[in-house]
Formats: C-alpha cells, structure tokens, sequence
C-alpha cells in the first residue's frame, strides 16, 4: 500500500463552529473534529475554564484566516484551536505507532482531557494564584520567571503539556543557556531551577489527567537517558572571609549613625546569628528571643515545606545584643519586630520588595566599606558562608553546623563545605605557587 493510501485512511482533524445548537445568548460551540472511516466525532473547546460560544460571523471569521493576521483576543483563541488540533495529531500519531489500529477510546484518553481542561500555561497559571494566595513570595516569584522565560519561548503560544517531552526540555535549555540580542543567558543554576519549576507544572496537571505519565518527560533515574535529566550544579552566592580578613573586618572604624556602620553591624549580627540571613533578620519578632537570650526562629526559606522546615536555636551572643541596642527596636514588646526594616500590616509581596531593597542598600554599603579597606567586596550572603567555614576549622562537627544553619539533611551542610575547603586548598596552592616563581 502507497504512503499516500495509509495517509488517507488516518484520522482528519479540524475545528468548526457546531451551528446547530446555541446557548442562551444565541451563540454556537466551537468544537474540534475528527473523521475517521467515515465516522465523525466532536470535542468541545475549553476557553477561560469553560466551553468556547462565538457568533456565526466571529466564528467563521477565526477559523478560516491564518492567525498572524489576527490580533488579541481573536488571536489567542486561534491559538488554542490550533494548539488542540496539534495535540489531536500527536494522539493520532501515539496510538497508531508501530501499526497499531486507530480507535476513538484510545483516542480519547489521549486528547479528550486535554482538550476540556486548557493548556500549560493555564494550568501554570492556577498553581502561580495558589502560591499568591498562600503569600508564598519566594516560590511565586521563581516560578513566575520560569513562565515568563518559557512564554518568550513560545512566542506567547498555549502550550499542550504533551507537547512537553525531552527534546522540547533540551530545546527550552538550549534556548536559555544562549541567549539573544533581547535577553541575557541564564546559568545553569537558573536552567535547573526554570526546569524544576516546570517538572511541578507537568505533575501537578498530571495528577488530574494521569495518561501524562505513560510519556513522563522527566529522568526518574541517574542512568535514564531516553528522559531530560535536570542538571544538580550548585548556585554560587557568596564566599567566606578568612580568618584574618574577617578580623580586620571587625576592626574597621565606621562613625555611629553612617550607612556604612549599619551595614557593618548588619553583616556581622547575621555572622553571630549562625549566619542568619537578612530576610530572617529583618522578620525576626522580639517573642523569637526569650528571657534567657536564647534565639528561636524557623528559616522563612523552608517555613513552608515538611521536608526542610526546622526550628532553629541558639544562645544570643554579647557581641549580637550590643549591635541589638543600637539598631534595634526601643519597642521590645513579643509582637514587634527585633530590627526598624519592615512595618506592621505588610502583605507578603510588599515584605518582599522592602527586604529585597533593604538587602541592596547594605550590600553597596558593604562594598564602599571594603573598598576603602582592601578587603574582598563582600555581600550579606558572605556572612553566613563565613561562619560555616569559621566553625568547620575551629572544629566542629559537620552535624553541629548543619543544626546551627538549618539546613535539613546533612548532605547539603556537607556539599556547602565541601565547595569552600576547595577554595581554601585553592588559595593555599596559589601562595606556594607564587613563592616557587620567586625562587625559580
């Protein structure tokens, strides 16, 4: 039989507007069809969460014309028409592989679900309002950057999530890491966190239409090469001072009441706070310190996951309180916050924005700072890997400090240390290899 006989005896799909009913408002039902031998069979067009109704002229008009002479609303909903015709062809393409007989039920589990419930983007877009009604900031917003990314990717077209598969994830990578004239490259730290954002995605819809998963995407296993493996490389956020320069640090005379002193007592509370960060910081309430000095906080980072989250506790060193009686609150009842950076009444986002602007501020402060004193640009963040490093050469146990950072297995304490006694090994080879040049 001629490839052109076997084409013909395959499934047609199109779109049409279905004229012979209507809804109260006198409007028709935009409906997907597929012809098989000589059978039709319909499938309505899901628009905002709803069964699509356009007028005859409206309709029509959609249909028949070429997308990229339509604009707006018209054009988004040709986008879904389309994106639904393709996801049909790929159902027909999956079930009739390697000389399978097509049939509408096997048919239906592949397209039916995906043809009433929207697309990725849809589906992206009710997790993202569930992490803002949740006020979950931190979470919202990488994902959000992970949407963003995809939709330049897409050009702003709906996405069918069986349109996901490994070589659209190496696509999308590849598409990140490059770059373009309009948009900077990502790192690959960003990549593996855009491409865990959408492994969320594709479960979370997965969960409601489990057919998804007999072509899961996504490596489950270290040796799975047929699926995309996201990438594990460790973002780099900061350094450690030596022991030396975090002296000198410490002894570096700003005047009371400059921006450069606040910044320096900032640094240095988060260093003698096991490294507690500014967010934690600038949420930290007068009832996480009791009578006795004793510090106790959850990690806003991991407040709201069940793996991570962990109460954190410590005794408050002197040098910590002196810096609390000249930056902190004179107000010290339990409700009030420890440090002047955030007020009372604050939604999660606009927390954000103040922190964020908060942590900015300091960090140029500290950079002015260490330029005037040749000492390495450090950021906030260099306090906390400071005091990991600090604590691992006076001897403590990888155990204790991974308690005193919060982290919730030990492995990531031991990988965070593991990176910085590289860069210590770094430093020393070089100081011998620039004395071997001066003798050589």
């Amino acid at each position: 039989m001629s490839k052109e006989k076997i084409k013909e005896l395959l499934p047609k799909a199109d779109s049409i507007l279905w004229s012979y009913s209507a809804n109260k408002d006198g409007l028709h039902p935009v409906k997907i069809r597929i012809l098989y031998n000589r059978e039709y069979k319909y499938y309505p067009v899901q628009w905002e969460n709803k069964n699509l109704f356009l007028n005859k002229a409206e309709g029509s008009h959609i249909i028949d014309t070429d997308k990229k002479k339509l604009k707006g609303r018209n054009r988004e909903i040709k986008e879904k028409i389309d994106s639904l015709i393709f996801a049909a062809y790929s159902a027909i393409e999956k079930i009739t592989s390697n000389g399978r007989q097509f049939n509408f039920e096997r048919f239906e589990r592949n397209f039916v679900s995906e043809s009433i419930s929207g697309g990725f983007f849809y589906w992206y877009g009710t997790y993202l309002s569930a992490l803002r009604a949740e006020q979950r900031v931190g979470s919202y917003n990488s994902y959000n950057n992970a949407l963003q990314a995809l939709k330049k990717f897409r050009n702003d077209r709906e996405l069918n999530p069986s349109e996901i598969t490994p070589e659209f994830l190496k696509d999308f990578e590849r598409y990140l890491l490059k770059g373009s004239k309009e948009r900077s490259a990502v790192s690959q730290t960003t990549v593996g966190i855009y491409m865990r954002a959408l492994k969320v995605i594709y479960n979370f819809i997965a969960d409601e239409f489990p057919q998804l998963k007999e072509d899961y995407p996504f490596a489950t296993k270290q040796n799975d090469k047929r699926r995309y493996k996201i990438g594990t490389t460790s973002s780099k956020k900061g350094d450690a001072l030596s022991r030396e320069d975090l002296i000198k640090f410490m002894e570096i005379q700003a005047d009371g009441g400059t921006p450069e002193r606040e910044a320096k007592l900032y640094w240095l509370f988060s260093y003698y706070c096991k490294g507690m960060n500014i967010r934690d910081i600038a949420l930290l309430k007068y009832q996480n310190i009791n009578k006795d000095d004793v510090v106790r906080y959850t990690r806003n980072k991991t407040k709201d996951t069940t793996k991570d989250a962990r109460l954190i506790e410590f005794p408050l060193w002197d040098e910590a309180k002196e810096i609390l009686l000249e930056l902190g609150n004179p107000d010290r009842r339990s409700h009030c916050y420890v440090f002047p950076i955030l007020e009372p009444g604050l939604d999660a986002f606009k927390m954000d924005a103040v922190i964020k602007q908060k942590t900015k501020t300091i960090n140029k402060w500290l950079k002015r700072l260490c330029e005037a004193n040749e000492l390495p640009l450090i950021t906030t963040y260099w306090a906390r890997h400071t005091f990991a490093t600090i604590s691992k050469y006076s001897g403590k146990t990888g155990e204790s400090i991974r308690e005193d950072l919060g982290h919730g297995d030990l492995r990531t304490t031991e990988a965070y240390l593991r990176r910085f006694g590289l860069d210590r090994k770094k430093a020393e080879d070089d100081k011998i290899r620039a004395f071997m040049k001066k003798i050589g």
